[in-house]
């Protein structure tokens, strides 16, 4: 394939590229360091790429490979366990923050009451961002089982963060 068929038939997609990488990465630069990328293997195996009838969906599982091993790599070792405080954006207000706080470790404490399964897969799906194939392969367990206990998992810890919240909210305002 010389350049200007591989120009003809690949640059219309990188609007659909572009979108497909942004839309798993979350990161504009990601994004377009892995479309960049997608092209060089793309420019790479164009001698290969005459046998492909697909050049799009060829070209978008490609780019979304790409990014889930990128994520992948990024995450962190569950060696290292959970992180000790959730993420939460906090503004300059100190009250903010102390309520936000606050909110974490209450929340912390919800997922460490869960039994073991739930609480390590809710750890793995919403705080380390782990994908379900990966959790499933780990566990031992399907995908949809995985999917089953996550949605109980977050379902109690939902409950019992509300039931703690409006109770810490009882407290503070019989109090005052």
């Amino acid at each position: 394939m010389d350049s200007e068929s591989f120009k003809s038939r690949f640059l219309p997609l990188t609007r659909k590229l572009h979108w497909t990488a942004f839309s798993i990465m979350q990161n504009e630069q990601d994004a377009e360091d892995i479309v960049q990328e997608a092209f060089l293997k793309l420019w790479n195996k164009r001698h290969e790429l005459q046998h492909v009838t697909n050049h799009e969906a060829y070209c978008i599982t490609l780019v979304k490979n790409m990014c889930l091993d990128a994520k992948r790599a990024s995450h962190a070792s569950l060696d290292a366990g959970p992180p000790d405080e959730l993420p939460i954006i906090a503004e300059a207000n100190p009250e903010n923050e102390m309520e936000q706080l606050q909110q974490a470790t209450l929340l912390r404490e919800c997922i460490d009451k869960l039994p073991e399964m739930q609480r390590n897969i809710i750890t793995r799906r919403d705080l380390l961002d782990q994908e379900f194939t990966d959790i499933a392969h780990d566990t031992g367990c399907t995908e949809a089982y995985v999917r089953v206990i996550l949605s109980r998992a977050r379902k109690t810890v939902f409950t019992r963060f509300k039931t703690l919240l409006n109770y810490d909210n009882r407290i503070c305002t019989t109090a005052v």
